[in-house]
């Protein structure tokens, strides 16, 4: 190569790096541009100008709907923490930001690093707030542990943590094999709950308790403020709680003598609902022995029983005072003479709701009907046409059946092809005589049906009157069909 030619290659080589030179310097130009945007654009944010307090409230929102979630920096409120230096402070400063506790899957053996670090933080942010804690599994709890569930040593660790904060667990959420759960809350262990207000046990894996053999988990007995209960399979004589303090119980499967128990020991509950053992036979006491407690709760409001088999039974053994709201759902196999009893009994009863899993028959449902001279709200479900038989001719010509009547639904399954269509225009004659009688809402809900805009025009005057009328489908989402809705309907 001749020197001029050397000469060449040595200036291009001067360019190309003077070039490159140039062009990394306008990259850092452009990425300092770029920062002054984002803080320029961040200043500017309608949300930073709002008080930091508005802005905590607005973070309540982004937490996971799932208590069952663990703490996860991809999820709020870690990764709230994560976007700027202002969240951060808010977010770490809000203490109920951090009060809802997921530590279950802490328990498993297998690989998750920093999550005993992320409880740690979690307990110190929240600070004096009360705590709710859940034991619960995730919904993405690993198939395979690779070493038992309650390690000794893993169990002692968290649960030293989990302790000192004890005294501020406002809730209480246990979903575990029943057989796991002395190893959670021994009662030989310093626990402190007296601000738990909530408690909730539902034993998995079809595990139930045996009858006579109360099981004693920490001092439950002394919480003082506990008032609200969800269980499954337990009763007063199998968990030892503070039953008689008690306002809201919700107990699934239990036997028919177990709730029993249960009405008798709760003298302070207002909302009880149970739902009963599927089993094919029952054992109830006889109402002429000493085997039927006798303990009535007075400050009863509202009762929810659901079951299928030998349901209705179990209303002749209730010793209740009046009370107010009363939902029976059962199968099939019932006789309907002890639930006409039990309404005649209780005729204060102002919210009912009737679920039969079956056709209903026409004497029944009228013998039922008879006993409700105070019903303000009525749902009726059963498998057979409500809206085409001889209930809503009834109830436009007669005020004299169910006369306090203001919300009425009717769920009915049927088979469209083997029963008469709705008869919307019996339907509408019976809103118009009801509504100047005080009924203000309506709701059917039908098996897939069709209706012509003629048949659902009959309705449009009454939801301009202010009356509230939804005749849709079952089901939800794509699957639901609504036919009619008064809300739509003011607007045409």
């Amino acid at each position: 190569m001749t020197p001029e030619l050397r000469e060449v290659h040595v200036r291009l080589e001067e360019l190309d790096n003077e070039i490159a030179g140039t062009l990394a310097h306008a990259e850092r130009l452009r990425l300092r541009r770029t920062y002054l945007l984002v803080d320029l654009n961040r200043s500017a944010s309608p949300l930073n100008r709002l008080p930091p307090e508005l802005i905590g409230e607005i973070f309540l929102f982004t937490l996971p709907e799932d208590t069952h979630t663990l703490p996860n920096p991809h999820r709020s409120p870690i990764l709230l923490t994560h976007v700027c230096r202002l969240w951060r402070d808010i977010a770490v400063g809000l203490s109920t930001l951090w009060s809802s506790i997921c530590i279950s899957e802490i328990l498993h053996c297998y690989p998750k690093p920093g999550l005993l670090e992320m409880l740690e933080a979690f307990l110190i942010r929240a600070e004096n707030a009360p705590i709710s804690m859940t034991l619960a599994p995730g919904a993405t709890q690993h198939p395979m542990p690779l070493m038992p569930m309650f390690d000794g040593s893993r169990r002692s660790e968290l649960f030293r943590l989990a302790r000192h904060t004890s005294a501020r667990w406002r809730e209480l959420e246990i979903v575990r094999p029943f057989s796991d759960l002395p190893l959670l809350l021994r009662h030989d262990e310093p626990w402190d709950f007296g601000q738990l207000e909530k408690l909730t046990i539902l034993p998995t894996q079809g595990t139930r308790p045996e009858r006579g053999r109360p099981l004693k988990l920490t001092p439950l007995t002394e919480a003082q403020k506990l008032r609200d209960v969800h269980l499954s399979g337990f009763s007063p004589r199998t968990l030892l709680l503070p039953w008689w303090q008690l306002t809201n119980i919700h107990m699934e499967n239990l036997y028919p003598v177990e709730i029993l128990d249960t009405l008798s020991c709760t003298a302070s509950v207002v909302d009880a609902s149970f739902s009963v053992f599927p089993s094919a036979f029952f054992h109830l006491p006889n109402t002429n022995t000493n085997d039927t407690p006798t303990g009535r709760p007075r400050a009863l409001k509202s009762l929810t029983i659901t079951g299928e088999n030998h349901i209705t039974p179990l209303l002749d053994h209730l010793m209740l005072y009046p009370f107010k709201k009363f939902h029976l759902a059962f199968g099939p196999n019932n006789e309907f003479a002890p639930l006409v009893q039990f309404l005649t009994s209780f005729p204060s009863l102002t919210d009912i709701a009737l679920e039969f899993d079956g056709a209903i028959k026409l004497p029944d449902l009228g013998a039922c009907i008879e006993q409700m001279p105070r019903a303000q709200s009525l749902i009726l479900a059963c498998r057979n046409g409500l809206s085409n038989g001889p209930l809503p001719h009834a109830l436009a010509t007669n005020n004299e059946i169910l006369p306090a009547l203001k919300s009425l639904t009717l769920i009915e399954h049927v088979d469209r092809y083997n029963e008469p269509p709705v008869d919307t225009s019996m339907l509408a004659e019976m809103l118009r005589a009801r509504w100047g009688q005080g009924l203000k809402e309506f709701r059917l809900s039908t098996t897939q049906a069709m209706f012509t805009s003629e048949q659902m025009a009959q309705f449009v005057d009454l939801a301009k009157a202010g009356m509230k009328v939804k005749i849709q489908s079952h089901g939800s989402g794509p699957f639901l069909k609504v036919w009619f809705d008064s809300d739509i309907a003011k607007q045409w």
